[in-house]
């Protein structure tokens, strides 16, 4: 789960994200995976990590492959090309402000 600045929250499963604004629940636009490596999994958006960072904007990491950034007016989605890896493990920001994604190495995208 994770508490945003704005009051609400997000929460992420096996099933992809939905935020709560303190009215309503919306999902998340998190892409599908292409299970076919994996025909035994039948979840194709499973989260693995949530930040805000120092802008409010909230970075999602999923299992497959996907970096997706939230910024209440659009979603980016960076893909495995950025990353290099297929799992997004964790999430931080340092102190000079980037987020990292750590998966197989350590990888970037902002």
């Amino acid at each position: 789960m994770l508490l945003d600045r704005s009051g609400g929250f997000c929460s992420g499963t096996e099933k992809g994200v939905s935020r709560f604004n303190k009215k309503t629940f919306t999902d998340l636009p998190i892409p599908a995976a292409d299970l076919s490596k994996f025909p035994y999994y039948k979840y194709p958006r499973p989260i693995n990590a949530m930040i805000q960072d120092k802008t409010a904007n909230s970075w999602i990491g999923t299992r497959y492959g996907a970096l997706c950034i939230f910024d209440v007016k659009r979603f980016k989605i960076c893909g495995n090309e950025e990353l290099n890896s297929e799992h997004v493990r964790t999430l931080l920001q340092d102190r000079a402000g980037d987020v990292r994604a750590s998966a197989v190495g350590q990888a970037l995208c902002s």
